[in-house]
């Protein structure tokens, strides 16, 4: 028995160092994106590029404080039933700068419908897809629908390798384009898949290289509790 306890408490005390380590290691990811945003604008207009920063600055913000909750969050849940479309136009209205700056189309008609969820995580989802969207999107549009509980967001960017697509959900893979762009982190849609799956929703994707990428969001669950 004092054999177990002790393989136990070390196994206890080797799982919140690895915890700890992979939060220290985002949180120094998360300084070095706060460097390179500064260095990325010449010759764009002031505003575009202040609001710009600010947008890329809220993401990796955001980012890291989602990152920390979700592992204590479960009693954070507000559920209850709320328009889509306020939730999408949010952050649409966080990510407009980009697509300005970038000259990307977004394509997006009010659906009038309502869900059941937590706000503020199919939010984080949302903005994440667009950031992802508008970053491997050189010209185009980007499309956000929501049909059936289901909320899609397509665009006509670089696409997914199919051999990367069974992974691009899990923690730190990035994949063909996270070795285009080398300040991809890997934990935009890992963090999403985590949120989604905290909601029982689920996230999908399909894509073709070259021709585009199209994330799917599943509201719906089977029971919920609503407030």
């Amino acid at each position: 028995m004092y054999r177990i306890l002790i393989i136990e408490e070390d196994f206890t005390i080797a799982s919140l160092m690895k915890n700890h380590l992979e939060k220290w290691n985002f949180t120094v990811k998360c300084a070095e994106d706060f460097h390179n945003v500064m260095g990325e604008f010449t010759g764009f207009d002031p505003h575009i590029v202040l609001a710009d920063v600010d947008s890329k600055c809220y993401k990796t913000a955001e980012m890291a404080l989602c990152y920390l909750r979700l592992d204590s969050c479960s009693n954070d849940l507000v559920i209850k039933k709320y328009s889509i479309d306020d939730i999408i136009r949010k952050a649409v209205h966080r990510y407009a700068p980009q697509f300005i700056r970038r000259r990307i189309r977004l394509v997006y008609a009010p659906s009038g419908e309502k869900t059941v969820t937590d706000e503020k995580w199919p939010l984080f989802i949302i903005e994440q897809l667009l950031s992802n969207a508008v970053k491997y999107t050189i010209k185009g549009s980007v499309t956000i629908s929501f049909a059936g509980d289901v909320l899609t967001v397509s665009d006509t960017g670089i696409g997914i390798s199919q051999e990367d697509i069974p992974r691009i959900f899990e923690k730190g893979y990035t994949g063909l384009g996270g070795r285009t762009d080398r300040k991809s982190t890997g934990l935009g849609l890992y963090l999403c898949k985590k949120a989604a799956d905290l909601l029982g929703h689920r996230i999908s994707v399909t894509s073709e290289i070259g021709r585009g990428s199209s994330f799917s969001v599943d509201l719906s669950r089977e029971k919920i509790d609503i407030e």
